[in-house]
C-alpha cells in the first residue's frame, strides 16, 4: 500500500514547491523608482501605459469623466515545511507578495496620478490549514 501511495506523495511535494505568479507579469522586476520613471503624471498617455503593461485587470469609468485602471500581479513560493514529506500536504503553506498599479487617466488620456503598492501575502494550503 505504501509503495502505490509513495508517487503520489511525491508529486504532491514537487507541485507543492511550485512558485505562483498570476497577474500582470510585466510588473514582475518594477518597483515604485521603476514605475515612476515610465508612468510620468500629466505625460504619458493611456496608448503609452497599453503598451508597457497591456490590458488592465480592471478599468472603472468615474462619473467625473476620469479612468481608472488597475495591474495586480502575486508571486508567491511555497515556504520550508511544504518541502518536508507528508508535514507538507498538512501544514504547507506559500508565501510572497501582491503588487498593484493604479493608474487614473484625465478625460485626455493622459495619466493623472498613478501609485504602486506592495504587500506581503501568505497562502496556508495544506490540508490542516484549510480545517483551522
Amino acid at each position: 500500500m505504501i509503495k502505490y501511495l509513495f508517487p503520489f506523495v511525491l508529486m504532491a511535494q514537487l507541485l507543492a514547491g511550485c512558485a505562483s505568479d498570476p497577474g500582470n507579469r510585466f510588473l514582475h522586476d518594477e518597483d515604485r523608482a521603476s514605475i515612476d520613471q515610465k508612468v510620468i503624471d500629466h505625460t504619458t498617455t493611456r496608448a503609452d501605459v497599453a503598451a508597457m503593461f497591456g490590458e488592465p485587470l480592471k478599468a472603472v469609468s468615474a462619473e467625473d469623466g476620469r479612468l481608472v485602471w488597475t495591474y495586480q500581479l502575486t508571486h508567491t513560493s511555497a515556504d520550508g515545511t511544504s518541502h518536508l514529506p507528508v508535514v507538507g500536504l498538512f501544514a504547507g503553506s506559500s508565501s510572497g507578495s501582491t503588487k498593484t498599479l493604479v493608474i487614473t487617466f484625465d478625460r485626455h488620456d493622459v495619466v493623472d496620478a498613478h501609485r504602486l503598492d506592495e504587500v506581503p501575502v501568505r497562502v496556508r494550503n495544506g490540508v490542516l490549514n484549510q480545517l483551522f
